[in-house]
């Protein structure tokens, strides 16, 4: 059976990794949709393939908030991980007990600001997002939407907050941070100048063979 301070790591790195993931998936998808917006004919090259791959990081990171954000008292999210950091403030050896209760509930007051976009990412999750409620069956697709709005930047915004909370309590346990971001990030700037040279050499030999028939 683990101690405290083990099961309390064992939430914080689950914690730690559907954050990560999500911020990642998200940039991916903002820096495809930027890309597309300064050169839409990439996009246009394998239209298909990249809109599909744009929304399943966005997707994803709407996923992986879901996670952080769960209600369910069954599953692991940053509720979770405040009460447990709050009933039991002995495990943080580079910070005192007094400590801990305040920064607990300063990080609460936080996610209570940050409840009613919470809340509507929830409801977008329970009727659309993974269930099909069957009050929208018969209206159109973006309803739920119109009903419960939020901006995509919403999503993001609420996970580098989750992530910054996270960090209190990497720190007050390892005396470190966590920085919410992997080494090949950039693995799509690589393919955009490969998709770019591409196109140049196709519209070169496009035109080349324009001025010679």
């Amino acid at each position: 059976m683990s101690s405290p301070s083990q099961h309390f790591d064992k939430i914080l790195e689950e914690l730690r990794l559907q954050c990560l993931f999500g911020q990642v998936h998200y940039r991916l998808w903002r820096q495809m949709n930027e890309t597309f917006l300064e050169k839409p004919e990439l996009a246009k090259s394998a239209i298909i393939f990249f809109e599909s791959t744009a929304h399943a990081h966005l997707d994803s990171a709407t996923l992986h908030l879901n996670r952080l954000i769960d209600k369910d008292k069954k599953a692991v999210s940053i509720t979770d991980l405040l009460n447990y950091a709050e009933q039991h403030p002995g495990i943080f050896p580079h910070t005192t007990e007094g400590n801990v209760f305040e920064v607990v509930e300063a990080d609460r007051r936080r996610l209570e600001e940050l409840e009613p976009t919470t809340e509507k990412i929830r409801q977008q999750r329970n009727k659309d997002f993974v269930h099909r409620a069957k009050e929208y069956l018969h209206q159109p697709r973006n309803q739920v939407y119109k009903d419960y709005p939020t901006e995509y930047v919403d999503i993001y915004n609420i996970l580098q907050a989750i992530g910054e909370i996270l960090n209190h309590y990497r720190g007050f346990r390892h005396n470190s941070e966590q920085a919410m971001n992997v080494i090949r990030e950039d693995d799509f700037d690589h393919l955009r100048n490969v998709k770019k040279i591409t196109y140049n050499v196709f519209w070169f030999h496009l035109q080349s063979k324009t001025r010679h028939d």
